[in-house]
């Protein structure tokens, strides 16, 4: 997130007909570089949202295609992508679809994997936490100002930041409720394993009806700089 103030990111592996594709990827170590080449041939990056800092990386390393949400293939110096996609066309990935998130300044999209009873997988929008492994101690005291906390949640930053349209946005994540799916993922946290419509539906609850977990302070203390560092993705509409 910033310099002494890590978080917990995740890379996804799908692994579909001996091929690999990633959404999220995380530049690893030699070593866990071969365990994952082990599982199959690294296709494609799925890019869902403003998640790409190690896709140039991970595009040299393994010659894979790099494949994107519509809005989203301008990054600063990353790579060109290989393709896009939207929520009504196919994806590169048998039994999976993509929503895009409707309300935000930011593209975004979550994908439903119709497999092991349905998996949701977004970038920033949800997150959810079991511990604070990952995190220095001042970057969980500061995530915890910031409302982060344990469970399943809408991602603060997220909402305070990039929703532009609060109705528009909560209808996205009751889009959401009605797929067909038991578990979630998220690229920051855990595993939502079982109940994960529970817990997200009431994340929703909580974020919009009860108000933002960000407080009101710390929004307006820190607005200024974080919408600097914003501007950069403002073309992603």
């Amino acid at each position: 997130m910033a310099p002494h103030l890590p978080i917990s990111r995740n890379m996804v592996v799908i692994r579909d007909s001996g091929e690999l594709t990633l959404i999220g990827p995380v530049r690893m170590p030699p070593d866990s570089e071969a365990q994952l080449e082990s599982l199959g041939k690294v296709a494609r990056i799925l890019r869902i949202g403003v998640h790409g800092m190690d896709d140039a990386y991970t595009v040299q390393r393994f010659g894979c295609e790099l494949v994107c949400l519509e809005g989203t293939e301008e990054y600063h110096d990353m790579p060109l992508a290989s393709g896009t996609f939207d929520e009504n066309g196919a994806l590169p990935l048998a039994n999976a679809r993509a929503i895009r998130f409707q309300g935000t300044s930011i593209s975004e999209a979550a994908i439903l994997w119709e497999r092991n009873g349905g998996i949701l997988i977004t970038s920033d929008a949800l997150q959810h936490y079991v511990d604070w492994r990952f995190f220095s101690w001042p970057s969980v005291l500061v995530h915890k100002i910031m409302g982060f906390g344990a469970g399943t949640i809408v991602g603060p930053m997220w909402h305070r930041f990039l929703v532009v349209n609060e109705t528009e946005a909560r209808k996205t994540f009751e889009m959401l409720l009605d797929l067909p799916f038991a578990h979630a993922l998220g690229l920051h946290g855990g595993f939502v394993k079982d109940n994960a419509k529970a817990a997200i539906s009431a994340a929703i609850t909580r974020e919009f009806d009860e108000g933002p977990a960000m407080p009101g302070w710390f929004y307006r203390i820190t607005e200024k700089e974080l919408r600097k560092k914003l501007a950069k993705f403002t073309t992603w509409n």
